[in-house]
């Protein structure tokens, strides 16, 4: 806002986009180095919240073949290239239809998440089970191992 701000009394009309402002720049080293820290923040932003969490993602779905670094070009190659996501973002149209796309997946997990959570799990998780490699929230080729847990503890009551 303090940027905007101060684009607007030297610019004279409101620049909320950083990118429009530092064209207005004269200075090249200060363009290169403003463009430079966007860069770099656009990558590590992007590393750490969509490479490592879906390269682990593949890890844990493909562990004998995939490991992290095999994961986060795999993820690369999908996500950079074969999805297009320029062509995404070229028309408003486009990118609205992209996200009406993406809410019909969406909604379906959100709702699955916060069923189990109140009505499955009465808002009550078991979290030093989480970390536990033996706990009950346990993966075995996709299935959750509590289920077995839950039946053979519900044997064993009687």
């Amino acid at each position: 806002i303090a940027v905007t701000s101060a684009g607007e009394f030297l610019y004279g009309e409101i620049l909320w986009d950083p990118l429009r402002l530092i064209d207005r720049w004269d200075n090249r080293a200060a363009v290169f180095f403003a463009a430079l820290s966007f860069l770099i923040s656009i990558i590590g932003t992007n590393i750490s919240a969509n490479s490592l969490s879906a390269a682990n993602d593949l890890m844990g779905l493909f562990p004998k073949y995939v490991n992290i670094r095999r994961g986060q070009v795999i993820c690369a190659l999908i996500g950079g290239w074969a999805i297009c996501p320029w062509q995404i973002l070229a028309t408003a149209p486009g990118f609205m239809s992209f996200m009406s796309g993406y809410t019909v997946f969406l909604g379906p997990f959100a709702g699955i998440m916060v069923a189990d959570y109140w009505l499955v799990h009465k808002g009550n998780v078991d979290v030093p089970a989480m970390y536990d490699p033996c706990g009950r929230y346990v993966y075995w080729h996709g299935i959750v191992r509590w289920l077995w847990h839950t039946h053979k503890s519900d044997e064993t009551d009687k």
